[in-house]
């Protein structure tokens, strides 16, 4: 899940549902430890998205979306984590590297693909990224896969 916790900053909680409905929080990421500005309020968390264990290290990996950022264009971050839910690495890519040149707010819904694009890129996931205020000759909205 994602709030702002205490600091009024951006957080992602990590945590386990027992059957009995009991909530173990096993860790939590801010929007600093990813690299963003926290300033700007990026709405970091908005969506989040399982992407499977892209670097093989044991832990499942996120794809956390930030629609807020940047002006309200908007990022998602492919964020690596470590088995005990530590960010270990993060990677944001922002609206302009998903070519569109307005207010897209990309990152406000995300979704992993369970298909493998025809790419020359070397492994990866495939992750459908929403992106409702992006403007193409006179449309709004758009659904952007990112590899």
């Amino acid at each position: 899940s994602s709030s702002k916790d205490q600091d009024q900053v951006d957080t992602v909680y990590i945590g386990h549902v027992a059957l009995n409905g009991s909530l173990a929080l096993l860790s939590n990421f801010t929007v600093l430890d990813v690299g963003l500005d926290a300033g700007a309020a990026p709405a970091f968390g908005f969506a989040l998205a399982n992407i499977g264990d892209v670097d093989g290290n044991g832990a499942e990996d996120l794809a956390v979306g930030a629609p807020d950022d940047n002006s309200e264009r908007g990022s998602v971050c492919i964020v690596r984590l470590s088995t005990a839910g530590q960010v270990l690495s993060s990677l944001r890519v922002g609206r302009d590297d998903m070519g569109f040149a307005s207010r897209g707010r990309a990152g406000r819904a995300l979704a992993r693909l369970d298909f493998q694009l025809a790419t020359d890129l070397p492994g990866g996931v495939a992750v459908a990224v929403g992106v409702p205020r992006a403007t193409d000759n006179g449309r709004t909205g758009a659904v952007v896969v990112a590899v």
